[in-house]
């Protein structure tokens, strides 16, 4: 196993101070863990989220796409994360494919929602995450105040319908067009089915 390098021992120091912290007034979520560094793929090795971590809360923490990469290796070693919730951060579409890649790769986490409010995710990460939905145990997502466009907005809404999951994505203007025509398509749908047996009926 590889060594850990000076500039990574903060890194575990404050995991080992986070978990002795945590384990101390029980709490059952880790917030803040520091991921600002970025590891090589030998070093990647040593990023462990403590096995008491089940929901990870990085709010306001300045990060981008390549933090969020690192986060999206370490969670193949930690299947016990339900929950990640990344608020008010600048990632993003790189960032949302990251995540939505470890969890196709390993449909077997427990990783169930993700919180991407007050990024910048457009159509290409909102179409890597609605493959999510539908091929993973990912069962919610929140893309709250993004760019999903219309094209995004219908490929998330399709993927959340079909799959049985939900998405949310208020003030992302083309959601609220793409949801908007989904239900619209599902009245059509329901009408022409309606007529359909209707007119089957009188031929009898």
């Amino acid at each position: 196993r590889p060594m850990i390098t000076a500039h990574l021992l903060p890194l575990v120091l404050l995991l080992t101070a986070a978990l002795r912290v945590a384990v101390a007034q029980q709490l059952p979520d880790c917030m803040k863990v520091d991921l600002e560094f970025i590891p090589s793929e030998e070093e990647m090795q040593e990023v462990v989220i403590p096995s008491h971590c089940v929901n990870l809360d990085f709010f306001n923490a300045g990060w981008g796409d390549k933090e969020v990469a690192v986060l999206a290796k370490a969670l193949p070693n930690s299947p016990q994360v339900a929950y990640v919730a990344l608020v008010r951060n600048s990632i993003k579409d790189a960032g949302a494919v990251a995540l939505s890649a470890t969890l196709k790769d390993r449909p077997d986490l427990a990783l169930s929602r993700i919180t991407l409010d007050f990024n910048a995710v457009a159509d290409r990460g909102a179409k890597a995450l609605a493959a999510a939905l539908e091929t993973t145990q990912l069962s919610h997502v929140s893309l709250n105040y993004n760019y999903v466009s219309e094209y995004g907005g219908r490929v998330l809404a399709r993927a959340a319908t079909k799959a049985g999951k939900s998405v949310e994505a208020k003030h992302n203007e083309g959601m609220v067009v793409a949801w908007s025509k989904l239900v619209q398509e599902a009245k059509d749908s329901a009408a022409a089915e309606s007529r359909r047996r209707h007119g089957h009926a009188n031929e009898l």
